[in-house]
């Protein structure tokens, strides 16, 4: 089970576990030396349809470690010192050719 979700509803709205909103955008804490896996649950926004590609992009201050996705649900792993603020990035296209992106801010904090 991943540490942090974030599910898109059909109307683009999401709710998130793990996760708060910071101007506009979910976004999370990271110690620089954790590692965190995080879900991107498309489901309800493909209804149908279904994931055909999906990649994860960062700024240099996280590394991806690994990236997977299923039918619905993008994931990825990162870790790394991610500085004051870091982007990260999921890109998902659909089998019916549809794009959309996701974008999560990580704030960095000391453990």
């Amino acid at each position: 089970m991943a540490d942090r979700q974030i599910l898109i509803q059909q109307n683009g709205r999401m709710t998130t576990r793990g996760l708060f909103m910071d101007q506009g955008y979910p976004a999370m804490w990271k110690d620089k030396d954790e590692t965190l896996t995080i879900d991107v649950d498309w489901s309800r926004w493909l209804g149908s349809d279904t994931i055909s590609t999906s990649t994860w992009a960062t700024d240099d201050s996280v590394t991806v470690d690994s990236e997977s996705e299923t039918t619905t649900v993008a994931t990825v792993t990162i870790s790394g010192d991610s500085g004051s603020l870091s982007k990260l990035t999921n890109t998902m296209t659909s089998a019916a050719g549809l794009v959309n992106q996701q974008t999560i801010r990580i704030k960095g904090r000391d453990a």
